[in-house]
């Protein structure tokens, strides 16, 4: 036991070094911050501002491959970028000049948002009260998302000291931001509207208004509306000429657009964005629900003839293109993925340390203990599902992970992985503090220990992506609530089966080797993928809520 607490004693000292090196890291705030995954930068058109000016800002996001941020509306899951403005009082800033964005398309998922750089301008009204000599100081808490398969709340705290002169002095990046203010979608110069008609949203725009003459045809056109829900944004639209108009055709979301309001958003012509507010006219069929995800309308007009809106095009102007992934197909991969899970650093010690309690008891009481570990599994997946049917009910964007937005959550993650890492260490007894509560539940012996078991299984395996998760997941996240369910609950099954089958064939229990000192050497190993799972906690608390956010960590 001596050697092992001097070989824990560096793993000690990097969870703190980590968690001191991130504070700092994070304190200064600066024109610039990084990720892994992002660099931004605040960025002005002037070096020196005059009282009264327009000031032209924007927050650059230079985004690593495989790697998007979101546009204002995320589509069917994911949260747009955000600025919060520190500026001298008096000053006022609009909101953000969003260009227009990518189609990211994950199974039956569909996202909008930016990959490889995206440049998000404000516009700042600066007060005639500027004092020249005096010095602007500008100030913007940025917070996104970052996705692949898995997603990482950011954020980064950047300032400018802008001098204040008579008149505007502009800066080496005024023709970065200028260029960017170019290609910001324009009003459309033709108009379009839209109609409901049975539970579908209909585009019209006129032919020869379609970013030239008459003649040409529409080769691919999409329809991004600002506001979440209006549409189904993974069914493939249905673009038709009717004699001299363009119709585009799509089902209605959760929240479709209602007749006499205008309908905001931009308007994909074979690769030109354009900005329209649509007036709304017709009206929904009052049943029938949504069509699924996956299927194209097929109504169309007597003398229309019809294009699919081709899938898989770069940019926003393709349309997707079904996998034909269904229940049972997604079911099983959720299977295989929770079966992988039980092999990820954070997962496998729990497992482990759980079925050395096969080398004693009999097996009636090993079956009965492994039943009640399915149970808790199964318990936490289906509260993890419902809280995502809640959130998304409530219109946010959420997926897989989805609870790590939360500091609080990471937070109490941390502390969790570290505990359970000091108690599979021998270095702490769990007692009754907030921190051992997981574990003294798990402890516990009988069923409701191994039901605990299962529970602190799933939430340690929350930070987790296995293979074949992924397109489970976005299957999952776009079906009606049984279906989702019935995918979260097989990836609860995936995980708890291991121990299952443990426990109900003895035959694999005399394969395990004889009780003895390994054991303590086991778990003793065991104790550093926990604490490395702690110091990753903490890096993700640093730079969701900065170095006030690590200190409470310690």
């Amino acid at each position: 036991m001596r050697l092992f607490r001097l070989a824990i004693a560096p793993v000690l000292a990097a969870i703190t070094l980590a968690t001191f090196t991130s504070a700092s890291l994070a304190a200064p705030p600066s024109d610039r911050a990084a990720t892994d995954e992002v660099q931004v930068r605040l960025i002005s058109d002037s070096t020196q501002v005059a009282p009264g000016q327009t000031l032209l800002l924007a927050l650059e996001q230079k985004i690593a491959p495989h790697w998007h941020t979101y546009w204002k509306n995320p589509g069917d899951s994911g949260q747009p970028t955000s600025i919060e403005w520190k500026l001298p009082q008096g000053a006022t800033a609009s909101d953000i000049l969003w260009p227009a964005p990518k189609r990211f398309d994950v199974g039956p998922i569909t996202n909008y948002g930016y990959e490889d750089r995206v440049v998000l301008l404000t516009e700042i009204r600066l007060p005639q009260g500027l004092t020249p000599g005096s010095t602007a100081m500008i100030g913007a808490d940025a917070t996104w998302l970052v996705c692949r398969e898995e997603c990482i709340p950011q954020q980064a705290t950047l300032s400018l000291s802008l001098p204040v002169g008579t008149g505007p002095k502009p800066s080496p990046e005024k023709g970065t931001l200028v260029a960017a203010r170019a290609a910001l979608p324009g009003p459309a110069p033709f108009a379009a509207t839209a109609r409901l008609e049975g539970r579908d949203l209909i585009v019209n725009w006129p032919a020869a208004g379609a970013g030239g003459a008459s003649a040409r045809e529409v080769r691919q056109a999409l329809f991004l509306p600002e506001a979440w829900g209006r549409i189904q944004h993974a069914a493939k639209p249905q673009l038709a000429r009717d004699g001299q108009q363009w119709r585009l055709r799509m089902p209605v979301g959760d929240e479709p657009a209602s007749a006499g309001k205008p309908l905001d958003g931009l308007l994909l012509i074979d690769g030109q964005a354009w900005a329209v507010s649509l007036p709304v006219s017709g009206s929904l069929d009052a049943g029938g629900g949504t069509a699924p995800a996956n299927t194209a309308s097929t109504a169309k007009s007597p003398a229309a003839t019809t294009t699919t809106t081709p899938g898989a095009a770069t940019g926003a102007t393709g349309a997707v293109e079904a996998d034909g992934l269904g229940l049972w197909a997604a079911m099983g991969l959720a299977l295989i993925g929770g079966l992988i899970l039980n092999l990820m650093p954070c997962v496998f010690p729990v497992l482990a340390i759980k079925a050395l309690g096969f080398l004693h008891g009999s097996a009636s009481t090993h079956r009965r203990q492994g039943l009640a570990y399915t149970a808790g599994v199964l318990v936490a997946f289906a509260a993890l599902g419902a809280m995502l049917l809640a959130l998304r009910g409530a219109g946010t964007g959420v997926g897989w992970g989805f609870q790590f937005q939360s500091p609080l959550f990471v937070l109490l993650l941390a502390w969790l992985m570290f505990v359970l890492g000091l108690s599979l260490a021998g270095l702490l007894s769990i007692g009754a503090g907030f921190a051992g509560v997981g574990q003294g539940l798990a402890e516990k012996p009988g069923l409701s220990g191994s039901f605990f078991t299962g529970v602190l299984a799933t939430v340690v395996a929350t930070p987790c992506t296995a293979p074949f998760m992924g397109a489970a997941m976005a299957y999952a996240l776009a079906q009606p609530a049984v279906e989702l369910m019935a995918v979260f609950l097989a990836l609860g099954l995936g995980l708890a089966l291991p121990y299952l089958a443990l426990a109900w064939w003895p035959a694999l229990q005399r394969r395990m080797p004889r009780p003895g000192p390994w054991m303590d050497l086991l778990k003793q190993a065991l104790a550093f993928p926990m604490f490395a799972a702690a110091i990753w906690l903490v890096w993700v608390i640093a730079q969701q809520a900065g170095p006030m956010g690590v200190l409470v960590a310690l």
